[in-house]
């Protein structure tokens, strides 16, 4: 009996627990946060992105991005900070309902650059940068890979992505398969639900890991150059993929043909 429904999944999250579907920490679990804990999570916010910008980002690209794309937007914890480094920024999320409390929270930030939307589609072409973090590992793999190429396909040449992955689930095998069972079988999840003392409709988070041979091939194939590994404070064993849009599919290629042996 199959139920998993992410899109219905993060809506549900969206509405009753939007800050706890970004961070899994107890104290963000409800609909609301007090004051303190809401500070206390958009820091976490700007202390990322800062860090991200004036590291490895910065090593690659110097001023402000134009446009830049935060996938995942969630309640806008990152693309809120991202705007003190680009001109324009996009958040794409699939709930509805986590737009909604993004838009809130932006207009509270007074940050107006915000556009919102809930598929790669909608954003415009020839962005400048594109980056999510911690959302991809919600997606099932196929999926996520042609997140990841749209994400790619939307960048100008020159452009750069910052997408992070998870590369190990370090949980326990009984963990393991106890996340795998919830994720298939309603029962189940209510039983655990139950046990942890959670709402027995709490949806699924599920969590995938996704083969980084497999990624930096699609990307490379794509024209990606400049690919780059950078560790994470991720909870989950995982990088940020770090890359440049070549000009072409053969921007890679530094290669002769005598070079490769076919002349």
């Amino acid at each position: 009996m199959i139920t998993e429904d992410t899109q219905k999944n993060w809506e549900e999250f969206g509405k009753n627990n939007p800050y706890y579907g970004v961070n899994t920490a107890e104290i963000y679990r409800g609909s609301e946060l007090d004051a303190e804990k809401k500070r206390r999570f958009f820091a976490q916010g700007i202390a990322h992105i800062t860090s991200l910008m004036q590291g490895p980002i910065a090593a690659r690209h110097a001023g402000r991005f134009g446009t830049a794309v935060d996938f995942g937007v969630g309640v806008g914890r990152l693309a809120i900070p991202l705007s003190a480094y680009a001109d324009q920024v996009w958040g794409v999320d699939i709930a509805q309902s986590m737009l909604d409390r993004a838009a809130r929270h932006a207009e509270e930030a007074g940050v107006t650059p915000l556009k919102l939307c809930r598929s790669v589609q909608e954003v415009p072409q020839g962005v400048d940068f594109v980056h999510s973090y911690i959302v991809i590992q919600h997606i099932p793999v196929e999926v996520g890979e042609q997140i990841i190429i749209g994400l790619y396909d939307k960048l100008k040449p020159g452009g750069i992505g910052a997408l992070h992955v998870p590369i190990a689930d370090s949980r326990a095998p009984l963990k393991r398969y106890a996340a795998l069972a919830q994720k298939y079988i309603t029962p189940l999840r209510y039983l655990f639900n139950l046990l942890r003392g959670a709402p027995l409709s709490d949806p699924v988070m599920q969590m995938n890991i996704y083969d980084l041979n497999r990624l930096s091939g699609l990307l490379l194939k794509r024209g990606a150059v400049n690919l780059q590994l950078v560790q994470t404070p991720s909870a989950w064993e995982g990088v940020y993929l770090i890359f440049t849009k070549g000009a072409g599919a053969d921007a890679g290629k530094w290669w002769t043909p005598e070079a490769e042996g076919k002349a």
